[in-house]
């Protein structure tokens, strides 16, 4: 395992995280019932989201390559929420 996820400042659940992180080869990461501002927010940690409806869900996702892994975060705006 990497040295840096042994540090003693992450959980034993961080560091299961991290571990399934670096051996995958897509990572996903979702949020539901968010807020508008939450959500775009959420998304924004990858890069500039992209604005998407389905099925009358609002959605931010995010996409990127990082270290050869395609790395995506979604978060949905809450029920009732609108654009």
């Amino acid at each position: 395992m990497n040295k840096r996820i042994k540090k003693k400042y992450l959980s034993d659940d961080e560091r299961k995280i991290l571990r399934l992180y670096h051996l995958a080869e897509t990572a996903e990461f979702y949020r539901f019932d968010e807020t508008i501002n939450n959500a775009k927010a959420y998304a924004s940690i990858w890069g500039e989201p992209k604005f998407k409806e389905n099925n009358n869900t609002y959605w931010f996702s995010s996409h990127t390559f990082l270290n050869g892994k395609s790395v995506y975060a979604t978060a949905a705006i809450e029920a009732g929420g609108t654009k």
